[in-house]
């Protein structure tokens, strides 16, 4: 006989007055199963808040904290402790903010979905890796470092202010590349994407992006008033 699994809600938050002062953060993400939803929140001082909702069975949050030389470290995994049949799958909703610290993430996405709105935040560097899950996020203006993602049978998007200079260096295996719906990469082939006006924009953002059997796509959130800018590739 199973055993009855219960529907568990629990909220964790770390606040930056909880430290002398913090100038970084690095949040890491390791999601199995389950949805993870991640939002900016310019109105909050709370560095990092996490509602989470999963049964007693599997999903269980684990959020650890390193603090060190003004920079807190973030490590959000879960707690698999099922032993058999199907467990539920839990969904967890971060909120950050205090949005003025540069901030650096790294998504671990293996069959779950993660959706990413970071926008209104201070990016420094985002690495994300997917193997059969789906991943989802928002991008401000400008970042100061770069983006590395590595998708492998599961799938991206990525969605840039269209207003922002943008250069992809790509990897394309048996998968699928589309930057602002048209597709730029063949089967197993290797190159650089580069939008026209690069070099000229005040506002840009590096990828590097690597794609197995997956897809990725990455669309500009294009301003009605503003003209379209092809790219080319190299």
């Amino acid at each position: 006989m199973r055993d009855i699994e219960y529907s568990i809600n629990k909220t964790y938050t770390v606040n930056a007055y909880d430290f002398d002062v913090v100038n970084e953060r690095l949040v890491n993400f390791e999601i199995g199963l389950g949805s993870l939803e991640v939002t900016g929140d310019p109105t909050s001082t709370d560095v990092f808040v996490v509602d989470s909702h999963y049964s007693d069975s599997w999903g269980e949050p684990i959020i650890t904290q390193e603090y060190s030389n003004q920079r807190l470290s973030i490590f959000f995994s879960q707690k698999d402790n099922h032993s058999f049949g199907f467990p539920q799958s839990p969904d967890y909703h971060v909120d950050l903010g205090a949005t003025d610290i540069q901030s650096s993430f790294i998504f671990d996405v293996g069959a779950g979905s993660a959706t990413v709105d970071v926008e209104s935040l201070t990016i420094d560097t985002i690495t994300a890796k997917v193997g059969l899950g789906s991943f989802e996020i928002n991008l401000p203006r400008s970042i100061r470092g770069s983006i590395a993602l590595d998708v492998g049978l599961g799938s991206a998007k990525i969605s840039i202010p269209d207003t922002s200079g943008f250069k992809v260096k790509y990897s394309v295996g048996a998968g699928q590349l589309a930057i602002d719906g048209n597709d730029v990469a063949t089967i197993g082939s290797d190159g650089v994407y580069t939008l026209n006006d690069y070099d000229g924009s005040t506002s840009t953002i590096d990828f590097t992006i690597d794609v197995g059997l997956g897809s990725v796509s990455v669309e500009r959130m294009v301003n009605s008033e503003n003209d379209f800018k092809g790219g080319e590739l190299q």
